[in-house]
């Protein structure tokens, strides 16, 4: 991908939604997932040359989404690292996604638990909330953890925040080095539309849309094993619902620290956001 991405197994959940809908620039090469050898699969030869087929169905997808008034679900997050070191993550959170004359909104919370496997036999547990609000072009991002509060308004970056479907998703499969229609596919039983996407470092994902919403139902990212490194599935999948304003309003709660990367940096004012502190929980 030509665009700033950031790679899952290295960074605490916080800066989640900058991955997941993206292919990871600086993933290592994947060797032990095998390779896909179906002579019904579709690839694209270059990043320059997108097979008809995958562009065929890609489109299709997002076509179904861009027709939705709203999705909403609840996410599943596992990542087999915590915070980049030894041990694991699992996230449970909501989503929600409404466009309203042409401005996306979006809130995205998270509860994540971290465990730290620091011996054979002993390990720390931590937990962090994460919750991420877009409303009229800003993005407000609340991050909870035992040694930090803060909340941090920014301008909305597509990249910055979780998507499950539509244009920054098929972006992904399109601008790959190499994208595969994989057919016959099924998640938890039910048909599919799969992808799998290779980087140009060689790192894979897999794309797993139900075809009847556009939704990104399923996200796979593979590095050096053949299980997945970091996994995120959408269930509980809710159509063109309606949302009233105070959905998608940030709050900024007592005593947290407010960093406004919108405005001119004051004097004494600490500046960026909190991408990556939970390294710091242990």
């Amino acid at each position: 991908m030509n665009r700033t991405v950031k790679t899952i197994c290295i960074v605490s959940l916080t800066v989640l939604s900058a991955v997941a809908s993206r292919c990871k620039k600086d993933q290592p090469a994947s060797t032990a997932v095998p390779e896909i050898r179906s002579t019904d699969a579709s690839r694209s030869a270059s990043p320059g040359h997108v097979d008809p087929v995958v562009r065929q169905k890609v489109d299709a997808l997002t076509a179904k989404w861009n027709a939705n008034k709203s999705v909403a679900g609840t996410i599943h997050i596992s990542l087999n690292n915590a915070a980049g070191k030894p041990g694991e993550t699992t996230g449970l959170g909501t989503y929600v996604y409404q466009k309203l004359d042409g401005q996306e909104r979006i809130r995205f919370w998270t509860e994540n638990g971290l465990r730290f496997q620091q011996t054979e036999t002993e390990s720390l547990v931590t937990r962090e909330f994460v919750r991420n609000w877009v409303k009229d072009g800003v993005h407000h991002k609340y991050v909870h953890q035992p040694k930090l509060k803060r909340v941090t308004k920014m301008r909305y970056d597509p990249a910055n925040v979780l998507h499950i479907g539509g244009p920054e998703v098929a972006a992904e499969i399109l601008e790959a080095k190499l994208a595969q229609y994989l057919p016959n596919e099924h998640v938890s039983g039910v048909p599919v539309a799969a992808f799998e996407t290779t980087n140009e470092e060689g790192g894979k994902a897999r794309h797993y849309f139900d075809e009847s919403n556009g939704v990104r139902i399923k996200y796979e990212e593979y590095g050096m094993d053949v299980k997945p490194q970091a996994t995120i599935t959408v269930t509980d999948i809710k159509l063109d619902q309606e949302y009233d304003d105070d959905v998608f309003e940030a709050a900024v709660p007592p005593g947290y620290e407010f960093v406004d990367e919108t405005a001119p940096a004051a004097k004494g004012k600490p500046e960026g956001s909190s991408d990556g502190a939970a390294k710091d929980q242990k």
